[in-house]
């Protein structure tokens, strides 16, 4: 295995989900910027600049692969387009905690789940609707949603408790 030196200068320790990855390219966050690369010759292409909002998460539209998410520490979520390095989306989350994790929904694509503290939200983007959709009793550390049963979504609490949650609002227990 031959080792990369591609990450950049400005990362940090309290970025959670510091790279994202597609089948085209690959995106890595700095402090205030993601550095956006080709997948097969691991060129930068895009430099996408935060200001002054330093980054917490980034993910990839496993549907429109020109659109990029990303999550501030400042509560705010962004939707890139990649190649043009425009935002088209952008929502304010509501709440006094960082948002450490995004993930596109697979039930619907033009949702983006993320967690920030105890709760767990999701982001029409199209509509610019937020909602938190369960507020647990300990802090959220990990949420992934089911390939094969996309209504589910699976999250991981810090007092080591898994729980299942059906996005269309019944949560499971596990």
């Amino acid at each position: 295995m031959q080792q990369l030196h591609l990450i950049q200068s400005g990362c940090q320790q309290w970025i959670r989900q510091p790279a994202a990855v597609q089948q085209s390219y690959f995106a890595v966050c700095s402090s205030l910027a993601i550095y956006v690369h080709a997948a097969g010759d691991h060129r930068l292409l895009k430099i996408l600049p935060q200001h002054d909002q330093q980054l917490s998460a980034v993910c990839w539209s496993p549907v429109d692969a020109k659109l990029l998410a990303c999550a501030t520490t400042k509560q705010v979520i962004k939707v890139y387009q990649a190649e043009n390095e425009a935002v088209v989306y952008s929502t304010y989350v509501r709440g006094t905690d960082t948002v450490r994790k995004l993930c596109w929904s697979t039930h619907d694509e033009a949702v983006l789940l993320a967690y920030a503290g105890s709760a767990v939200g999701c982001w029409s983007y199209r509509t610019g609707d937020w909602q938190t959709l369960h507020t647990f009793r300990a802090t959220v550390t990990c949420m992934q949603q089911s390939a094969s049963a996309t209504r589910l979504l699976a999250v991981g609490c810090a007092d080591c408790t898994f729980h299942l949650y059906d996005l269309l609002g019944r949560k499971v227990r596990c």
